[in-house]
């Protein structure tokens, strides 16, 4: 852990001031916001409605699909109850990372073609 904390204050100090600003409101926010607690990670709080959205949950791995189903499911049966998960089960920093947005980039890209080769 000592190791981590020295890796990452190293880092910190190499970056200017205003990124290092910029990482302490985000890291700040996303705790604030609250999800972490319920276990969830930040891309399960995009709303399944979305075109874009539900294209890309249609080609995510359905492993990966049914982590995100269970995720929201236990999140919403913590809400329900009015608890949070215990600490040890709250989403880490190092774990919420993006598995959707390769998907949703994957989809950007092909609306952006298909709207060019339609107005060709």
């Amino acid at each position: 852990m000592a190791n981590k904390v020295a890796k990452g204050a190293e880092i910190a100090r190499r970056l200017p001031l205003s990124q290092r600003i910029f990482a302490a409101v985000a890291e700040w926010w996303q705790n604030a916001a609250g999800y972490r607690k319920y276990g969830l990670k930040r891309e399960d709080l995009l709303k399944d409605e979305l075109p874009d959205v539900a294209e890309a949950l249609r080609r995510l791995p359905e492993d990966e699909y049914m982590a995100r189903q269970w995720r929201i499911k236990r999140a919403l049966d913590c809400s329900l109850k009015n608890t949070y998960l215990p600490r040890e089960e709250w989403t880490k920093v190092e774990d919420d990372k993006f598995y959707l947005k390769p998907y949703l980039d994957l989809v950007a890209k092909e609306k952006a073609e298909r709207k060019a080769y339609d107005n060709q």
